[in-house]
């Protein structure tokens, strides 16, 4: 399906849900799919259903960029694994390291960049407030 098209994503997701949706222990987010399990047995069961399904609905992995058995992956921007969920390492690094926004387009970009690890800082809103009150009009 060309993802040029408006409805393109949300068709896709449809599709997914549709095809995945009822296996346990699997979580999919348009092409991002991870199976989590507690033993080695399941997670062979799990996965087993998984290639099923999608062969079934002719849908195909690209294998080059899965990654089987590992305790800790990366999943939609955060990392994984062994009951945890956290930002990834290099994404935070990068926000230590942004540059001092100077223009308010820049602070957007960079209140949306920390914003999308917003659950990893407590009262996020009350920390960001004095940068987000410089884009309101004055």
């Amino acid at each position: 399906m060309a993802f040029g098209l408006c409805n393109a994503p949300a068709t896709f997701q449809r599709l997914v849900n549709q095809v995945l949706g009822d296996i346990p222990n699997c979580s999919a987010y348009l092409d991002d799919l991870v199976v989590y399990t507690s033993t080695w047995d399941e997670h062979m069961k799990i996965l087993r259903q998984v290639f099923t399904r999608l062969a079934q609905a002719s849908l195909t992995l690209n294998l080059a960029k899965c990654e089987f058995g590992k305790a800790t992956v990366i999943y939609l921007g955060h990392q994984v694994g062994q009951g945890q969920v956290r930002p990834v390492d290099a994404k935070v690094e990068a926000i230590t390291r942004y540059p001092v926004p100077t223009t308010r387009r820049e602070l957007r970009r960079f209140l949306g960049m920390v914003g999308y690890y917003r659950n990893f800082c407590r009262n996020f809103s009350t920390v960001v407030y004095p940068l987000t009150s410089l884009l309101s009009p004055k």
